[in-house]
C-alpha cells in the first residue's frame, strides 16, 4: 500500500466512525424497544413465556433465587463465557440492553391490556415472536455490542458455524428443556418462540446486510 494512502486511512477510520455512530445508536434503541415488546406482548398474552424466561424460572425454583435474581445471575453468567471465550460481542449495547429493554417492557405493561380472549391472545403472541425476532436482528446489526442472550447466540454462531436460526433454535431448546426440568413452566408460546425466533432474527439479519 502506498505511503500515503496508509496515512489517510487511520485519519479516515474516525470519521466513518462518527459519521456511522447517530445511524447505529438510532438501530440499537429501535432494537431495545422492539425486543422490550416482544416481551410485554410475550407476558399479555399468557401462553407461556420465551424461552430464557423459562430457563431463570427453573433456576429459580433449585437456587430458591426470587425471579429477579435468577434471571440478573444468568446474564452475569453468560457475559462472563463471552467475557473469556470472545469479548468482541461486548459492547454499549451489552451496558444499555441490560437496563433499558425491562425499562422499555415495564413501561409498555402500563399501556397493554392482558388479552381479552384467545383469539387476542394468538395474535399478540405471533405479535410478540415477530418483534422479539426483529429487534434482535436490529439490535445486533447495530454493531454496538449484544446482550448476555444475543451474544451466547452469536457465540454459537461463530463457534459452530450454524446458521444465526439453527444457533437460537438450538439455544432456545436448550433453555426450555433445561428450564421445564428444573420446574420452569412452558406453553404454547414458548414452543412457538423457540422454534420461530431464530428465523425471524436471521432474515431480519439479511435484509440489514449484516454477516
Amino acid at each position: 500500500m502506498p505511503d500515503h494512502l496508509s496515512k489517510e486511512l487511520p485519519e479516515q477510520l474516525p470519521k466513518q466512525l462518527s459519521k456511522q455512530l447517530p445511524k447505529q445508536l438510532l438501530m440499537l434503541m429501535i432494537g431495545m424497544f422492539l425486543i422490550g415488546l416482544g416481551i410485554c406482548l410475550y407476558v399479555q398474552a399468557d401462553l407461556g413465556a420465551e424461552p430464557f424466561t423459562v430457563l431463570a424460572q427453573g433456576v429459580s425454583c433449585l437456587t430458591g433465587l426470587q425471579f429477579g435474581r435468577a434471571m440478573q445471575s444468568l446474564n452475569i453468567a453468560i457475559i462472563l463465557v463471552i467475557l473469556i471465550v470472545d469479548r468482541s460481542h461486548l459492547g454499549l449495547g451489552t451496558l444499555l440492553s441490560a437496563v433499558l429493554v425491562g425499562f422499555f417492557a415495564d413501561t409498555l405493561m402500563n399501556w397493554i391490556p392482558h388479552a381479552p380472549n384467545m383469539p387476542v391472545a394468538v395474535l399478540m403472541l405471533i405479535g410478540a415472536v415477530t418483534t422479539m425476532g426483529i429487534g434482535v436482528g436490529i439490535f445486533i446489526a447495530s454493531d454496538l455490542g449484544e446482550g448476555a442472550v444475543e451474544g451466547l447466540m452469536m457465540l454459537t454462531h461463530r463457534k459452530t458455524g450454524f446458521e444465526v436460526r439453527w444457533a437460537r433454535i438450538l439455544m432456545d431448546s436448550v433453555c426450555v428443556l433445561t428450564g421445564a426440568l428444573l420446574g420452569g413452566s412452558i406453553g404454547v408460546g414458548t414452543l412457538v418462540g423457540a422454534f420461530c425466533t431464530g428465523p425471524i432474527i436471521q432474515e431480519t439479519l439479511r435484509i440489514l446486510g449484516y454477516s
